[in-house]
């Protein structure tokens, strides 16, 4: 959503219900807006990073958003809640990650309520997989072997059962799912675009509150 704003889901435990939030990272300040109350924002802290230089999940598994970075070693950091002091969340044995940070993708391929850090990967003998981090707190495990451009998917679920599902258009307009990034499933169709738009010109969210990630669609690409 641009340099300075990204959405993310804000619980209120007080309440018990989530609710659309965003999280406004200028440069010099943390704050967010949520859909209880636009008018006013919290602010969470200072900090030097703006939106792009960071993710949004829940690493720490109390229900809450946390901010995380990574360092120019390669160190993973987070910020509980985007109020409490840099912390490690895995340094990979002290030798870091080299993903950039805009290659890494959040999803929950386990069913752990923390949130898992997904990326397609090369392996030494040029053979690309789909590989995930879990928690962010572990090293990378294979899902499955890919071929598919990390640029042309979508991670969302799908079926509603809490896990994270793969989303891709073949061509022709052929909508694809393979469901959890697992090794025992394969791409399934679900439905056949008329007008085949790109994946770009495509949203992604729980429309309706049923649990299920729904589509959207736009004649031009989402910002």
């Amino acid at each position: 959503m641009g340099r300075y704003v990204k959405s993310c889901r804000y619980n209120e435990k007080a309440l018990g219900a989530t609710r659309l939030a965003f999280l406004v990272a200028d440069g010099s300040h943390w704050y967010y807006f949520d859909s209880s109350n636009w008018g006013t924002p919290v602010l969470l802290g200072t900090s030097g990073f703006t939106a792009t230089n960071v993710l949004l999940g829940d690493f720490v598994g109390d229900k809450k958003t946390d901010i995380m970075r990574t360092t120019p070693s390669g160190i993973w950091k987070v910020s509980e809640s985007g109020r409490g002091p840099w912390q490690v969340l895995n340094a990979f044995g002290g030798s870091g990650d080299s993903t950039p940070l805009a290659d890494l993708r959040l999803g929950n391929f386990d069913g752990n309520p923390r949130t898992d850090i997904f990326r397609r990967g090369v392996k030494n003998n040029g053979e690309v997989w789909w590989q995930v981090s879990f928690g962010g707190a572990t090293g990378w495990h294979d899902l499955v072997k890919t071929t598919v451009a990390l640029r042309t998917i979508r991670l969302h679920d799908f079926d509603g059962d809490g896990l994270t599902d793969v989303f891709r258009i073949k061509p022709e307009g052929k909508w694809m799912i393979h469901w959890g990034g697992l090794e025992d499933e394969t791409w399934r169709p679900i439905w056949n675009d008329p007008d085949d738009m790109p994946v770009g010109n495509l949203g992604f969210a729980d429309v309706n509150g049923d649990g299920k990630c729904d589509i959207l669609a736009s004649r031009q690409p989402w910002g």
